[in-house]
């Protein structure tokens, strides 16, 4: 059972990152113990980012360089918070949308059809990850990058940090910038797994729920048919009818249990949802005005992830629970697909048409992921986003060349 539960890459690593934050469901005592100490860790790195950027964004701001510089990393440590926020207050559901896939997704032994499924599954859940992490590590990077860069050629006391403190300290100085520039670079690296992890975790379940509802309207299709191929053939087994009708009767079963999953991941994700829509929308504005109208490479190759690696950060979101209403629509298709004019006027025939009326009755109204209750969740809401944040962009444009 261990090794069908591991046999998924993409469950692998968001486990594995899930748990350095903290947030996993631990096996024993010891590994609680573990979890704890990386969750105070992870609590205690990004409450020291806020600290930092709060008194800059303080100090900074008259300054409009130094205000966008600043906001880039407060959206960036705000989407973590509530994120955190949001996983920490639901918690036990979030933990019983494990188990549950631990046991009913991930440990079960698939047919054919539903191991192919799986395997691209995985493989798109592998390549998102993959692609989560790579956006954020390069912008945590570049933070930790820039001073290096920066710090060329200059005299001691006018080296740079990753983020300014402003205290009362010889930080420039040696050894106290090292430890300091260890602290950030350390931190930094930290928000930025805290980021993607969650990113990661949303995501990983939204494309393996799908990958369920696939599978489900596939054992539908599948039943109807043996049954009417068992009628032609004369096996009794079949032509009784008990058998097809406890087999439908547990396509409707698993129908309606990913029904109610879908609610439980809606309850935890909705607001992780909205907090980064609208926060991703803002960094797409801010990175994309300074990148456009900086004049130096390094300006724009600073504020390039920040634009661009949101905007490719939005469209994961939204492609993965597009997916989500896609294959419950595809559901209904599934269904309706079924032959079930060749059924026979039987008691069986009508049970199984009854309950194709019913399914196709409950999926009518798509599984949906919602942004804070308010919007579903689709590739038309990443559309609609990137449509209003250019429109702010050039506002922005706008209004800077008319001042300059």
């Amino acid at each position: 059972m261990g090794d069908r539960k591991n046999k998924y890459r993409s469950v692998n690593l968001t486990r594995f990152y899930m748990k350095i934050v903290g947030l996993w469901i631990p096996r024993n005592k010891f590994e609680e113990k573990l979890l704890n100490v990386a969750l105070l860790y992870a609590v205690a790195a990004i409450l020291f980012a806020i600290a930092v950027e709060s008194v800059d964004l303080y100090y900074v701001r008259s300054d409009f360089d130094g205000i966008t510089y600043n906001l880039c990393a407060t959206m960036l440590l705000l989407k973590i918070m509530i994120k955190f926020s949001s996983f920490m207050y639901y918690r036990n559901i979030v933990y019983n949308i494990i188990d549950y896939a631990e046991r009913n997704f991930w440990e079960v032994d698939y047919d054919e059809y539903g191991t192919k499924v799986l395997k691209e599954c995985d493989r798109k859940g592998v390549m998102l990850i993959y692609t989560f992490t790579l956006i954020v590590q390069l912008g945590a990077l570049n933070y930790i990058y820039t001073p290096l860069v920066e710090n060329r050629g200059k005299n001691e006391t006018d080296r740079m940090l990753p983020f300014k403190l402003w205290v009362d300290l010889p930080v420039t100085t040696s050894p106290y910038y090292e430890i300091i520039y260890t602290i950030q670079s350390l931190s930094t690296i930290h928000s930025g797994i805290c980021t993607f992890c969650f990113d990661n975790f949303v995501c990983c379940f939204n494309i393996h729920v799908a990958a369920q509802l696939k599978i489900v309207g596939h054992k539908f299709e599948v039943v109807v048919d043996e049954y009417l191929e068992s009628l032609n053939d004369n096996i009794k087994c079949f032509k009784d009818g008990r058998s097809v009708r406890s087999l439908f009767a547990n396509c409707v079963r698993d129908h309606l249990k990913l029904v109610k999953y879908v609610e439980k991941m809606e309850q935890a994700f909705t607001w992780i949802l909205l907090g980064q829509l609208l926060l991703s929308s803002i960094s797409i504005c801010i990175g994309g005005f300074r990148f456009a109208t900086s004049n130096t490479i390094r300006i724009k190759f600073f504020f390039f992830p920040h634009c661009f690696g949101n905007i490719l950060q939005i469209y994961l979101y939204t492609w993965a629970c597009n997916d989500i209403a896609h294959e419950s629509n595809g559901l209904s298709t599934c269904v309706y697909n079924i032959k079930w004019y060749l059924l026979p006027h039987d008691e069986t025939g009508k049970m199984i048409k009854h309950g194709i009326v019913m399914v196709l009755c409950r999926v009518r109204r798509p599984l949906v992921l919602t942004a804070g209750k308010f919007a579903p969740v689709t590739l038309e809401t990443f559309k609609s986003i990137v449509s209003t944040a250019v429109s702010y962009f050039t506002m922005m444009q706008q209004m800077s060349e008319s001042t300059g």
